[in-house]
């Protein structure tokens, strides 16, 4: 009599909103791409896959996701997004534009009446990131054509030349929206309270929604495939078809998407993305503008992180100069077999510091009052980079630079400005069984201080 082998790890219910209504899908691989989703399960034919590597756009969607109450839009590429990815947001695609009885939305109609479609192949990407577009510019309102050109940098198009499809995103600002296209933001952000997903330990694809579940995750589940916007690792699944298991994904920690800045630092978060992280170092160093909207196209720096960047160690990960021109630094984290946080502080250099259980954050200095909270207690100091795919399973971790504010002088600020001395001397303090009312420097730490480390002098990180 054979038995019937049970799996390592279930496969837990994918949900989504399309259309204001929840969808719900059973047993989806964790390895499963959205554009899979879509086009086979859901039979959603108008998102088109072309290059199958995010450089085409032909795939592009937008989500949504409730932040702070508000709904934001994003354009991705849905070829090398993984489905479960966005369990809990809400998926817009091509077909869901049109109003009930038929009409166009702005975007479609402003690409008719600009010619913007000669073969059509394109044409559903395009009009997803104008879409997109739309939505993040109160209705298309005040849509310059350098915008235009940032926004769709993430699309081609072998047939039009781009001026006809430039053209359209100028204009749909100005074209009526029909009765039924806009999206109630209201009822959307009510049904996404409603769909939340929930923690399950030991599923096939986690998205642990807090740090100290992400480090406790890493360390349960070293074989799992770690991803941070997946355009890296997408490509494995796509071009390489490899296959994983178990995916852990960072994404959903909210300690790690923030950005926080600091008198003499910069931090970013592993989860945030490269437009956000990107735009915060723009707006310390306004001549990044030119490389950050050179870095990929929009749908890309959407998704990946600058973190993943830096640790997946991509021959490609085009932030690497610049962080390391910033003078930018890595902290590395992981949940110890005492079921308590350790971290080390590396050089981007020190690639030897990547293991495979740990995930990275960076030295700094925490609002004022802000660093005691919780039994769990991590709390980002420093300056930071950020992070955009996941690395490879050789190598291990997430990562985020420091950056001083010094450089943009064109000095170095002092070492002592840079790590704080609570930071400094938290090695030396005893880390309490629970870690509560500790600042987060101590819980970094976790062990005394190294050999010949003397009171008052920084630490080399």
């Amino acid at each position: 009599m054979l038995a019937r082998m049970k799996p390592d790890h279930s496969s837990r219910p994918l949900t989504f909103l399309r259309r204001g209504q929840p969808v719900t899908l059973g047993n989806v691989p964790p390895d499963r791409t959205l554009l899979q989703v879509l086009r086979e399960d859901l039979h959603c034919t108008g998102t088109k896959e072309g290059c199958g590597e995010g450089d085409c756009g032909a795939c592009t969607v937008v989500l949504g996701e409730a932040v702070n109450g508000k709904l934001t839009y994003k354009a991705v590429n849905s070829c090398i997004r993984l489905a479960h990815s966005v369990d809990g947001m809400a998926v817009f695609t091509v077909e869901d534009l049109a109003s009930p009885t038929g009409d166009p939305h702005p975007a479609q109609e402003a690409m008719v009446q600009c010619h913007g479609s000669q073969c059509g192949f394109c044409t559903p990407g395009f009009v997803m990131s104008l879409f997109g577009l739309y939505q993040n510019t109160r209705g298309g309102q005040g849509i310059t054509r350098e915008q235009a050109q940032v926004d769709l940098s993430g699309n081609l198009c072998r047939c039009t030349g781009y001026r006809p499809i430039l053209d359209a995103a100028e204009k749909m600002g100005s074209l009526p929206l029909p009765p039924g296209c806009a999206v109630d933001e209201a009822a959307t952000v009510a049904a996404l309270k409603a769909i939340r997903p929930k923690p399950a330990d030991g599923a096939a694809y986690l998205r642990p929604t807090t740090l100290p579940a992400l480090l406790q995750a890493r360390a349960a589940q070293p074989k799992a495939q770690v991803v941070a916007g997946c355009t890296d690792v997408g490509l494995w699944v796509t071009k390489q078809h490899q296959r994983y298991a178990q995916v852990l994904d960072v994404t959903a920690a909210r300690e790690l998407r923030r950005v926080e800045t600091y008198p003499h630092h910069l931090a970013v978060g592993a989860a945030v993305s490269l437009t956000e992280a990107f735009s915060a170092l723009v707006h310390e160093y306004p001549t990044l503008k030119t490389f950050a909207q050179r870095f990929a196209g929009l749908p890309v720096r959407n998704a990946g992180t600058l973190g993943g960047n830096v640790a997946n160690g991509s021959p490609i990960g085009d932030s690497m100069p610049l962080l390391i021109a910033l003078g930018a630094n890595v902290v590395l984290m992981r949940w110890d077999r005492k079921l308590r946080v350790s971290g080390s502080a590396q050089g981007l250099q020190d690639q030897q510091a990547l293991r495979r259980r740990h995930l990275g954050r960076l030295p700094g200095h925490p609002p004022h009052g802000a660093a005691r909270r919780g039994a769990a207690g991590i709390h980002w100091r420093g300056r930071c980079g950020g992070h955009a795919g996941a690395r490879p399973p050789d190598r291990g971790g997430l990562a985020w630079p420091s950056l001083d504010r010094g450089h943009r002088h064109g000095r170095r600020s002092h070492p002592a400005r840079r790590v704080p001395a609570d930071f400094r001397h938290a090695r030396q303090r005893p880390l309490p069984p629970d870690g509560a009312g500790q600042p987060a420097a101590a819980l970094l730490a976790g062990k005394p201080g190294p050999a010949g480390h003397q009171p008052g002098k920084p630490d080399r990180f």
